[in-house]
């Protein structure tokens, strides 16, 4: 490679100063037709020659200059993209714990007039000694306490689907951890204490319907969750399988394809844990 680009420099080289050479060499006989001397026409044809040489010169460093601007700006222009790309991201993310934040306070809100107003007759029929509030915070705290107990066996059932799924394809190690950060996806919990895992046999569109089950799962009226999060809740866990995909394309994809692969597309997953426990 070495010896061609050397061969290949050589014939320019030698190209451009023959024709810097013949230039000079008519410009010196055009001077002898016009009468001069030898003398003055051999120092005609060295000033052309001089001239050829310098001229070629500035033209390829000129050449050179515009080239590294052009590439100075295209790596420029490479890492705005990169930084629009962050700052969209980001966006969302700040978007998204919004709309999290305000579903929480009104879900409570629900829950606190609803019992309210389920139980206002019962209270008020109650000969007891305490006080209206006394009455409204136990029956609340029995109320929360059965969302808790509801909110419970959906998790154990998401996490039955899960090792059911990912068995064979994970270490017991790591199907533990899956385990443990499907509970932390149920609960919105933060994805920076996750590490990676590895996952043999199973294509991405595998875990993308994988993805696209727990999402849909989890995600009741009462409990909206955007499908961004589970993107980067994949993109953090199975980081090896995604490492050239980006978070955006992965929410697009996560019903790609629904029969196919080993995992599909499941509009249901509690049918399948609850066959599977009967059988």
């Amino acid at each position: 490679m070495k010896n061609q680009n050397l061969l290949e420099k050589i014939v320019l080289y030698g190209s451009v100063f023959a024709i810097i050479l013949i230039l000079a060499t008519l410009f010196r006989h055009a001077s002898i037709s016009m009468g001069n001397d030898d003398v003055t026409s051999s120092i005609v044809f060295v000033i052309i020659f001089i001239l050829g040489t310098l001229s070629y010169l500035m033209i390829h460093l000129g050449l050179i200059e515009i080239l590294k601007i052009f590439t100075k700006k295209e790596v420029i222009d490479q890492g705005e993209n990169k930084k629009v790309n962050k700052i969209v991201e980001k966006r969302d993310e700040e978007a998204e714990n919004k709309v999290v934040e305000k579903s929480e306070e009104e879900n409570k809100n629900k829950v606190v007039e609803k019992v309210k107003e389920i139980d206002k007759d019962e209270i008020e029929n109650k000969n007891v000694v305490k006080s209206d509030d006394d009455e409204l915070s136990k029956i609340f705290d029995k109320k929360y306490q059965e969302k808790i107990r509801i909110e419970k066996q959906k998790l154990e059932k998401a996490i039955q689907y899960t090792k059911e799924r990912f068995t064979l394809y994970l270490s017991r190690e790591d199907l533990a951890k899956l385990c443990k950060y499907i509970e932390v996806y149920s609960k919105q919990g933060n994805y920076d204490t996750i590490t990676p895992i590895e996952v043999s046999q199973l294509k991405y569109f595998d875990v993308n319907h994988f993805g696209w089950n727990i999402w849909n799962y989890f995600n009741t009226p009462n409990n909206s969750i955007t499908q961004i999060k589970i993107a980067k809740f994949l993109k953090n866990i199975f980081e090896e399988l995604y490492k050239n995909v980006e978070v955006h394309a992965i929410k697009t994809r996560l019903k790609e394809a629904p029969d196919k692969g080993i995992i599909k597309i499941e509009e249901d997953i509690t049918n399948l844990t609850e066959h599977n426990q009967s059988a």
